[in-house]
C-alpha cells in the first residue's frame, strides 16, 4: 500500500519542486533588477505567478526566500564554471573559459549577491 501513496505522492512532489524553482527564479530576478529593498514577496509571488500561500509555504521569509534564490543560481551557475583547460582538439580556446568566468560576473548571480552582501553589511553597521 506503500507503493500507492508514493506513486500518488509523485506528482505532487514535481508540483511542489516546479513552483519553488519558479518562485526562486523570479526572486533572483527581481534581486537582480529591482534590488533588496523592491524585491518584496508581493513582487516575487506575482513574478512567478504563484499564490502568496504557496510562496510562503516554501520561504517563510524574505531574507529565507532571497538566500535561497541566490543559493539556486550559483548551483545552476556552477554547472557552466566548471570547466577543465581549453582543449583544441575539440575546437577549444582560451577566448570560451574567459567568456565563461566573465558572464559570471555580468550576470543575474553577481547582481543578486552584490544586493545581498549590500543588505549583510547594513544589518552588521546597525547598532
Amino acid at each position: 500500500m506503500a507503493s500507492s501513496s508514493n506513486a500518488a505522492s509523485r506528482p505532487v512532489q514535481q508540483r511542489a519542486k516546479q513552483t519553488r524553482a519558479r518562485i526562486l527564479d523570479a526572486a533572483v530576478a527581481c534581486l537582480a533588477e529591482d534590488g533588496y529593498s523592491r524585491s518584496t514577496t508581493t513582487a516575487i509571488q506575482k513574478r512567478a505567478g504563484v499564490s502568496m500561500g504557496s510562496l510562503l509555504h516554501q520561504f517563510p521569509s524574505k531574507d529565507e526566500l532571497l538566500v535561497a534564490a541566490v543559493q539556486h543560481l550559483a548551483e545552476a551557475r556552477t554547472g557552466d564554471l566548471i570547466v577543465g583547460p581549453p582543449d583544441p582538439k575539440r575546437g577549444e580556446d582560451i577566448d570560451a573559459a574567459v567568456e565563461t568566468m566573465w558572464a559570471t560576473y555580468r550576470g543575474p548571480l553577481f547582481a543578486a549577491t552584490i544586493e545581498l552582501l549590500g543588505r549583510l553589511a547594513d544589518q552588521r553597521r546597525a547598532p
